[in-house]
């Protein structure tokens, strides 16, 4: 019994060793679709998220005021998203007029920028 426990023991050290792990998944995790969230979720998630970068300087102070110009589901890559759309006309730099805000269909924010993309 011993010298089986002791090969157990050293077999396991050896897969640990090489990377051969048994895979675990944590609390939180799954693979199952996000039940989409609708337009008006969006629009306050969007204007909770342009208070936010206000506040902590990412973008300027008049977007304050700023409506969403367009909300739409696009894909990328594979999996759909709200985008946001804003046009800010008192932005003097023209290719930072236009403001975008991600989020996943579930309503997860993902990303803001000026591109679109």
């Amino acid at each position: 019994m011993k010298n089986i426990m002791k090969k157990l023991v050293t077999t396991f050290l050896l897969l640990s060793f090489m990377g051969i792990t048994p895979a675990i998944a944590g609390t939180g995790h799954s693979h199952a679709k996000e039940k989409a969230i609708t337009t008006e979720e969006v629009t306050s998630l969007a204007s909770e998220n342009i208070k936010r970068l206000i506040d902590t300087g990412k973008i300027d102070p008049s977007w304050k005021e700023v409506k969403i110009n367009s909300i739409e589901q696009k894909t990328f890559s594979h999996d759909p998203e709200w985008v946001v759309k804003y046009k800010n006309d008192k932005i003097s730099e023209a290719s930072k007029q236009t403001l975008y805000m991600f989020f996943s269909i579930g309503g997860r924010y993902l990303a803001t920028n000026y591109t679109g993309e």
